[in-house]
């Protein structure tokens, strides 16, 4: 018997049918050789631009303390000169912006909701609102065929102070992480949200609010993006979205796109620090009560899919063979199964072209993306935790290579999605934490420069932390001696 049937490398104990791309893909011929991208310098030095490292281990829960949490995020990591520096905020204006004096809040009596007055006077918020709109709602609205982020959810942000505070926080970090808007108004339009949160805590009703809910998901982001400034990732808020979905059977309008950007977000930390997932049950309830007829519907059947590996693979529960055998089955069934439009529409297997490093791999929409990565992603899980892998013996260590050998093959393929489809930012991101995670496996120079490349890029350019993976395989790769 090989090395290869030892593994169970593919759910159906074919080699052949492994998701690589020339396996899987067909060749279709060679496209217009695109100009190299620019991902800015890979000295050592550019590490440094961004300090921290991501937390680990399992966010705890309760309503009233991921709110506590994120308050004293807040008073700790706020600059204490700020203030000073700043003077009476609301009466000056800034060249890279204002928190304007037009737009004070209503006189508020305590137990009536605190308001805003509408449309907008102040030009730099109005810039953060369409900032938003015209790009970080692309990030919400991953895998949402209705865009409910860039359209229902704004329009909340009308009525809803507490919502339009967590979307001007949001924007202003970004800008201010991406050019040099100035970053003291994210954190004083931050604090200005905490104070409506807690304003609410207690009050079960207001767990029922669409646009709160959707704040809460908003102000996620706000803390991911965060975590060069904090050095690491307080998970306040992911505490707070665990609180808002467990309030309903089965969500609807905003709730349901919110529920969709909460999977994604648990699913981010949880390959990253190694745990398993808090909200796993509802997934699972959502995904058997949903109508998986359509691609959208597909897509979120493989990312509850790849939440229930990851659960498997970093539960604490005894990794039994036959839950194993269970979720290789049903991996492949979804592969096999999954409409023709998941196909991709153009692809380039790596080698056709001179120094190519990742495959070339089109796809129609955003689903069909996220829904190959996601696919990807259980198969590295499930080479990686496979319960019948030799642990000893000259087997093991032929098992081992070609368990690394199938890790690398799907990391390029993740790569090569995320690149080929580079509309879909989200898709950078999930690149980026599956290279952090098994990007030392890579001892090619022009694969690991790649790799590199893209953490570079996804920093630099959208803001989105990969400091901490860049210092971590710049040491594992031996290039700080360089």
């Amino acid at each position: 018997m090989s090395a290869t049937e030892d593994l169970h490398v593919s759910p159906s104990g074919n080699l052949q049918d492994r998701y690589t791309s020339s396996a899987i893909y067909p060749v279709t011929g060679e496209p217009p050789r695109p100009s190299p991208p620019s991902y800015g310098s890979l000295e050592v030095a550019s590490v440094g631009a961004r300090s921290g490292n991501n937390a680990s281990g399992s966010p705890s829960t309760g309503e009233s303390e991921w709110i506590q949490n994120a308050d004293t995020w807040q008073s700790e990591h706020s600059n204490d000169n700020t203030q000073e520096e700043h003077g009476d905020v609301s009466a000056e204006t800034a060249h890279t912006g204002s928190f304007s004096g037009c737009l004070p809040l209503s006189p508020h009596t305590p137990g009536t909701p605190r308001r805003r007055h509408w449309p907008l006077t102040d030009e730099n918020e109005a810039l953060l609102l369409r900032h938003f709109v015209a790009k970080l709602s692309l990030w919400f609205d991953y895998c949402d065929p209705r865009n409910t982020f860039a359209t229902s959810v704004v329009q909340q942000a009308v009525n809803s102070p507490t919502l339009l505070y967590a979307i001007l926080a949001t924007s202003a970090r970004h800008l201010s992480m991406t050019s040099d808007f100035d970053a003291y108004l994210a954190d004083k339009y931050h604090r200005e949200c905490l104070a409506l949160l807690i304003d609410i805590v207690g009050d079960n009703s207001a767990l029922l609010d669409e646009a709160l809910c959707a704040a809460t998901v908003i102000l996620r982001l706000f803390e991911e993006i965060s975590v060069p400034l904090v050095g690491s990732d307080t998970q306040g808020h992911l505490m707070g979205t665990h609180t808002f979905m467990r309030t309903s059977e089965y969500p609807s309008g905003i709730r349901e796109a919110a529920f969709r950007v909460v999977l994604r977000q648990e699913i981010v930390f949880a390959f990253k620090t190694q745990t398993p997932l808090q909200l796993l049950p509802e997934y699972v309830q959502v995904d058997r009560a949903m109508d998986t007829a359509d691609d959208w519907g597909s897509a979120f059947h493989i990312m509850v899919l790849c939440a229930e590996v990851l659960s498997y693979c970093y539960g604490e529960e005894q990794k039994l063979a036959e839950t194993w055998d269970d979720l290789s089955e049903r991996v492949r069934s979804w592969m096999e199964s999954k409409p023709a439009s998941f196909e991709p529409l153009f692809c380039v297997p790596v080698g056709v072209q001179e120094n190519q490093v990742f495959p070339q791999i089109w796809l129609l929409n955003d689903c069909h993306v996220a829904a190959h990565q996601h696919y990807l992603m259980c198969q590295i899980l499930l080479v990686s935790y496979d319960p019948r892998k030799p642990q000893l013996g000259p087997k093991r260590t032929e098992a081992v290579e070609s368990s690394e050998r199938l890790i690398r093959d799907h990391v390029k393929d993740i790569c090569g999605i995320a690149l080929s489809n580079n509309h879909c930012i989200p898709a950078m991101f999930t690149a980026s934490m599956v290279i952090s995670v098994c990007g030392e496996f890579f001892i090619d120079y022009q694969d690991q420069k790649s790799m590199m490349e893209i953490l570079v890029k996804t920093d630099v350019e959208l803001a989105w932390p990969t400091a901490s993976a860049q210092t971590y395989l710049l040491e594992k790769w031996n290039w700080s001696h360089a």
